[in-house]
């Protein structure tokens, strides 16, 4: 579900009249009732709760687009409940308009990655796939020293494969450690290594000598 660009956007006069209704039976009403609260951020907790009620995708984009725009913590917050949506295309797009809000989600990062849910701490490394923040490979490094969940620590070592820094491979290789009997960790773990610092899959008896 993409964000919205400038140009798909009916053009907006400043004017004093009264906001236009979201419930509006129209999808094209609610459309551009929602575009008229760009940059509003006073409007993040009345265009939150919109966002799993909406069923209409153009209104659904416009949704995400103006809360990225508006792009405050607050607005984040309002978004990341997607992530436990049934609605798969609806945790894509979240997903992808997280990734549009670096400077927010390093206040959420932290707390998004200790969620009890492993489903969300997967979510989370997704967000960081593609997030542009610096810290991005630290908070996955971090992850994977404290991860219990054989699916995330996998996930965490493929992210590390494409952002981490070669001085994370002895951490790859503890938290595959832990995970030994996993087979798809192990080669999770020899590929990033492989990618981080040229290192060339362990052996068995490598392992051992460890």
């Amino acid at each position: 579900m993409p964000l919205l660009s400038k140009s798909d956007r009916p053009a907006r006069t400043r004017s004093k009249r009264r906001p236009l209704s979201l419930d509006a039976p129209d999808p094209a009403d609610r459309r551009r009732a929602v575009l008229d609260r760009a940059q509003d951020t006073g409007a993040v907790a009345e265009l939150g709760p919109r966002l799993q009620a909406e069923t209409d995708p153009g209104v659904r984009s416009a949704l995400f687009t103006v809360l990225t725009e508006i792009g405050t913590p607050e607005a984040l917050d309002a978004l990341l409940p997607c992530l436990q949506s049934e609605d798969a295309d609806l945790r894509n797009a979240a997903i992808e308009a997280a990734q549009t809000m670096p400077a927010a989600m390093a206040t959420r990062m932290d707390s998004l990655l200790a969620e009890d849910n492993a489903d969300l701490r997967i979510f989370a490394l997704d967000i960081l796939q593609d997030l542009p923040h610096p810290d991005a490979p630290d908070w996955i490094a971090g992850l994977l020293a404290r991860e219990t969940e054989a699916n995330v620590v996998g996930t965490a070592i493929d992210r590390l494969a494409e952002c981490g820094r070669p001085d994370m491979v002895p951490a790859i290789r503890a938290a595959a450690d832990r995970f030994a009997g996993v087979s798809y960790i192990r080669f999770a773990c020899d590929f990033a290594c492989a990618q981080l610092d040229g290192a060339a899959p362990e052996t068995e008896g490598d392992r051992h000598a460890r």
